[in-house]
């Protein structure tokens, strides 16, 4: 971790930074953008080249133009997706500091990291810098007005909770390690299911849905508190599905030789 003064709209920076406590302890999440990257155990499948053979999707679509793809994070990507540090995921699902050793902590936090990249990742490089641009020229003519100590909202402090949905999201990941049929991993089409049995699941408790709206014609809809409904998830669930693809194997033909013809 890079500690020390970061700028405001620089890096990577926790919307908890210097003003949230997990157990008496500040929250100090800020890094330099390079500096945060995948855990050197993470093992979980990116699309590659190899997952193509026999498939119905053409190698060209896996031209390689950043190498770092998937793997860290760049500078700004706090500003278009909800970022909580690992630390302060781990207090808002375990209620307690990582022990350092113990081998249940080391996967969380793999999988932890591994959900936040793939939630940066569901917008691209040059996206990220153009909308890093614009904040920063928004804050100098904000200053120029007088106004920059509320020209932006406050990010935090967030809730301790797990409200954003990094349960579920470490536990698709778990499944995306399973092995597959048509490739040496199960696809996304397969993990995604966990998505809806959760969801399905908390709209069975008490407090899964809000209000509901019925129109004139009889139809009408109900809001969910699913924590699989919010941006943070949604953008985890897009980021994956990028980098895991999807790999399609049509049936082999069976030779004259096979038959016994």
């Amino acid at each position: 971790m890079c500690l020390g003064m970061v700028p405001k709209l620089s890096g990577i920076i926790c919307g908890n930074f210097g003003v949230r406590s997990n157990g008496g302890a500040v929250c100090y999440g800020a890094w330099h953008a390079t500096c945060f990257f995948q855990h050197a155990r993470d093992k979980f499948p990116v699309l590659g080249v190899k997952d193509l053979d026999n498939s119905l999707v053409d190698e060209g679509f896996l031209i390689e133009d950043d190498p770092t793809r998937f793997m860290l994070a760049r500078d700004g990507d706090h500003l278009m997706t909800p970022f909580q540090c690992g630390n302060c995921y781990f207090f808002n699902m375990r209620g307690r500091e990582r022990k350092l050793g113990c081998p249940a902590d080391e996967l969380l936090a793999i999988c932890i990291r591994r959900a936040t990249i793939d939630s940066f990742w569901l917008r691209e490089r040059s996206t990220v810098s153009s909308n890093m641009r614009l904040a920063k020229r928004y804050l100098v003519d904000q200053v120029a007005l007088g106004s920059e100590l509320n020209g932006l909202p406050s990010r935090g402090p967030h809730p301790h909770d797990n409200v954003w949905g990094m349960n579920i999201a470490c536990g698709i990941l778990m499944k995306s390690l399973d092995k597959g049929r048509n490739a040496e991993r199960v696809q996304y089409e397969t993990i995604r299911k966990l998505r809806s049995m959760y969801s399905n699941f908390v709209h069975t408790c008490a407090e899964g849905s809000g209000a509901s709206f019925v129109s004139d014609n009889g139809t009408g809809s109900v809001i969910s508190n699913s924590p699989t409904n919010s941006l943070f998830f949604k953008r985890f669930m897009q980021g994956c599905h990028r980098r895991m693809g999807d790999v399609w194997k049509p049936d082999a033909p069976v030779t004259k030789d096979i038959l016994g013809v």
